[in-house]
């Protein structure tokens, strides 16, 4: 994914990540467990940069994306 056209520093190339979730219900008591994780291979990428190099400023930007998350949900329906 190229953020400049003009400077191949700033190409990204393409990537893929991963979540997973597992959940447990149980209907009689109306209960739901769920377990999960995001960017299970703790991929690192850029979401985006800000490149300013081309407006006349030295200086440029970027937003990593999140590393891996764990999540952990119960509900409870009444």
């Amino acid at each position: 994914m190229p953020f400049d056209a003009i400077n191949p520093l700033f190409f990204q190339g393409g990537y893929s990540t991963f979540n997973g979730r597992l959940s447990y219900t149980n209907e009689e008591n109306g209960l739901t467990i769920s377990v999960g994780a995001t960017n299970l291979t703790k991929k690192f990428y850029y979401r985006n940069f800000f490149i300013y190099n081309n407006i006349g400023f030295a200086s440029t930007q970027g937003q990593p994306a999140a590393p891996r998350e764990w999540y952990l949900k119960v509900s409870k329906k009444f």
